[in-house]
Formats: C-alpha cells, structure tokens, sequence
C-alpha cells in the first residue's frame, strides 16, 4: 500500500501548525499518511494529529528508501521557499499581501495535495479544567525580538482582572525572559512539561493573548479567540474571524537589514543533527534597538491589546446571548 511523508514548511513549531492544511489534505485522501518532523520543536504533536499514521524525524529519513509508490512531499523544496526570504521586498513586490496561508496553500496546489473540505485540522486534546474560562497569556518566543514587555503584560492582566477575567501564563520560564520575570512578579503559571500537555492547556483556555510563536498559532488552529502581537514582518498572520492581529510599528533598518539576511530559505532538508537540534534562526541574532522602551514591539499599546481583548469577549457574549 502507498503512503505519504509531508515536511513542513520549516523547523518551528509554528511552520508545523500553519503546515497542517496540506497534512489534513493528505490524510483526507485515505492513503497512510506520515510527519516527517523538522526540527526538535515539532517533536511530540504527532500522537494529536487526527487520521495521522506515524512520524519519523528527518535525520533519520532517507527517500530513496521509500516504496515506488510512495510520495514524499517536501514543503521547503519550492520557489516560494528558495528564490525569496519572506517579507523582503523581492518577495513584497512578486506577490503583494500574501500571509503564511496563501504561501501554504500555492505550495500545496504545486504539490498536488488536494484541498481539504475542512477550515482546520484541530488537535485532538483534553480538556483542564484549571484553564477554562480564563485567559491565557503567551508572552515568550524562541525570537526575544519578537516579545511585547512584561509591563505591559502585567498591565493588561490587571485591566483584564478589573473586568472579570482571571489571567494564567503559559511557557518556559527558564528559556525566556519575559516569562520569568512575570513569574517573578506574581503572574500565576501553569506548568506544560511536554508538547501534548501544552495543547491540552491552549486548547482549554476562553481567550489567548500572544505574540507571534508557535503555541500562539496552536490557540488559532485550535479555534480559541485569540489577540496576536506581531512585529512589522507579519507574513505568519493568518486570516479567521476569531483572531485579532495587531501589528508594531515599522524596526530599526539595522533589524530590517539582519533579517533579511537569513540563509534560512536555502536549507532544503533537516537530515544533520546539528541543523535538527541547533537553535533556530529567531534565536540567532536580537533587535539593535538598546532601549528596551523603544523595541517596535514596546510601541504595540495595552489600551489596543486590551480592546482587542474586549472586542473578541463581548462578540462570544453577543452570540450567547
């Protein structure tokens, strides 16, 4: 019998979840279907994926090994993927105001991956029972140019709490700094030691506010109301009547310059260790910009965030009622 093994888009988190319309297309079709896993963020999900067959990591998969009538589909393998860094000009100019889902489904359609009859392939979870009816803040990210202050999360829970809503903390607080220094201050955590165990907390939240990360793009695919913080690079935001996305003002040109430097788009396949486990292109360089206060992303408003907030709430409560 036939199978399929998808990579995804890249090595993240993120790349996987926005990844999932072409594994649902895949699995749609019937034929066994299989994540070849990118990279050690990725590691984990496979067991949620509905109507998934198996996974295997990169390092340890070699094609020309597969049966004649089996498919591998490589989602980096594509012009999209190597003639452009994406939210460069060159890629601004060949197609204008495209995010990660119309780059995912051209990919797809080159692919010959049909598309799925569903809007999202949602992960199979268990509910938490401490997480219901809360808030949800998702404040660290593996790019630490990426986070929104912990002042203003702090802020934000506050005003969140004078209008009823309890506010809980997600991530690891020994690998980013914002989210330990809400720990530091008080915040309430909740402890996810391995990637299923965070689905389970995302997907029991009633709201999430987050920066651009991948647990934050699991709330969107999970169909949870989200408020999403985005540098001006914005190319992962993606278009559902449950997601707010807010977006910083313009970076410094020295960040502009740094990020479109990445030789990341020319690394077709995750096979050597050292690519799989290495710290990913976000965690490689941080904003030239000294004044924390000043960061683009400090310039994103609690007032914006939290009206956000408000506006995703009061919809729920104008459907309920």
């Amino acid at each position: 019998m036939s199978s399929y093994f998808l990579s995804p888009i890249a090595q993240g988190l993120g790349d996987l979840i926005v990844s999932l319309p072409a594994l649902e297309g895949l699995i749609s079709t019937g034929v066994p279907t299989y994540l070849v896993v990118r990279g050690a963020g990725q590691q984990g999900l496979a067991r949620r994926i509905p109507g998934l067959a198996g996974s295997l990591d990169e390092v340890d998969f070699d094609p020309s090994k597969l049966a004649k009538s089996d498919r591998y589909l490589n989602m980096r393998d594509h012009k999209l993927q190597t003639q452009f860094v994406w939210g460069s000009k060159e890629f601004s100019k060949a197609y204008p105001d495209y995010c990660v889902a119309d780059i995912v489904e051209i990919i797809s359609a080159d692919l010959g991956i049909a598309k799925s009859p569903n809007k999202r392939l949602v992960l199979n979870f268990a509910p938490v029972q401490k997480v219901m009816g809360k808030v949800l803040l998702i404040a660290g990210s593996a790019g630490s140019m990426k986070c929104w202050p912990a002042e203003h999360f702090m802020e934000l829970a506050l005003r969140l709490n004078q209008i009823g809503l309890e506010c809980l903390l997600i991530g690891q607080r020994d690998k980013s700094q914002v989210v330990e220094q809400l720990c530091r201050n008080g915040m309430e955590h909740i402890d996810t030691p391995n990637l299923e165990s965070v689905v389970d907390v995302i997907s029991s939240a009633r709201l999430v506010v987050g920066v651009d990360t991948g647990l934050t793009h699991m709330a969107v695919n999970q169909g949870i109301k989200t408020v999403m913080l985005f540098r001006q690079n914005s190319i992962f935001k993606r278009r559902f009547d449950h997601l707010i996305s807010i977006t910083a003002p313009v970076c410094l040109e020295e960040c502009l310059i740094r990020e479109m430097q990445g030789d990341y788009n020319t690394l077709l396949e995750f096979r050597d260790p050292d690519h799989f486990n290495k710290p990913n292109y976000w965690q490689s360089w941080d904003c030239y910009q000294r004044d924390r206060a000043k960061h683009c992303m400090a310039q994103i408003s609690v007032e914006s965030v939290f009206a956000a907030t408000k506006d995703l709430i009061d919809k729920e409560v104008k459907l309920i009622n």
